[in-house]
C-alpha cells in the first residue's frame, strides 16, 4: 500500500481555517447572545415568576407607569447598556 502524504502547508491552512471558523463562531454567538437577552426562572418553586395576578394587573393598566428607582450602582458609572436593569429603566 502506498503512504499518503499530506503536505504541511495543506495541514497548517487546515487548522488555521479551523481557528479562524471557531474564532468567528465565538464572536456571533456572543453578538447575538448580548443582543438578544433573555431571562429564565428554572428553579423548581418558580420563585422568581410573576403571578397571575401581577400580570393580569400588568395587563389592564391604561397609562403609562413612572417607575423609580434606587440602586446603590447607578446607571451612570457603567457602560450604557451594560446592566439590564439600566437598559429598563433608561426608555423614555
Amino acid at each position: 500500500m502506498e503512504k499518503l502524504s499530506i503536505p504541511r502547508k495543506t495541514i497548517r491552512l487546515n487548522v488555521a481555517l479551523q481557528v479562524l471558523a471557531m474564532l468567528v463562531l465565538l464572536i456571533a454567538v456572543n453578538y447575538f447572545s448580548f443582543n438578544h437577552y433573555a431571562r429564565a426562572d428554572f428553579s423548581r418553586s418558580q420563585k422568581f415568576v410573576l403571578s397571575d395576578q401581577t400580570k393580569r394587573v400588568l395587563r389592564e393598566l391604561k397609562k403609562p407607569v413612572r417607575v423609580t428607582v434606587f440602586s446603590r450602582r447607578p446607571c451612570a458609572h457603567r457602560k450604557p447598556g451594560f446592566s439590564p436593569m439600566c437598559k429598563i429603566f433608561s426608555r423614555n
